[in-house]
């Protein structure tokens, strides 16, 4: 598994990565934006926050979660048909939702960390064996 981001994520992605040992290779900050698009482009499936990783997935036709948070899926939806959004605005009932913050005014994140690893795994899931998908 690759751990893709800029060099402002590398270290949320060595602690993701140490929580999975031997699992996880960090490329955070270590790619450009071309080189992470064409590990992308050679993935079988990808789980992402709301980015311009997402949203360029449109034209790299691969399974994908797409876990929104603070921002909403119908502001900025992927464009890629065999991507899954994880958008829990209907479930958490939070007025605050979307704020587009990059930090929570309230300090609490729910809209990111009540989602859980399981329902990313069902989102994938879907996304890479569902065969009425285009390819």
């Amino acid at each position: 598994m690759l751990l893709l981001g800029s060099g402002k994520e590398a270290a949320l992605c060595e602690i993701i990565a140490a929580a999975a040992p031997g699992a996880c290779r960090v490329l955070a900050g270590k790619t450009s934006l071309q080189g992470a698009m064409a590990l992308i482009a050679a993935a079988r499936g990808v789980v992402s926050n709301d980015s311009g990783l997402i949203a360029r997935r449109g034209r790299v036709r691969r399974a994908a979660a797409a876990v929104f948070g603070s921002t909403s899926p119908e502001h900025t939806p992927p464009l890629n048909p065999r991507a899954r959004v994880i958008w829990l605005k209907e479930e958490l009932q939070l007025d605050c939702m979307p704020c587009f913050d990059r930090v929570c005014r309230f300090g609490h994140t729910r809209c990111l960390t009540e989602v859980s690893a399981a329902r990313v795994d069902t989102a994938l899931s879907d996304a890479l064996y569902n065969t009425s998908l285009p390819t």
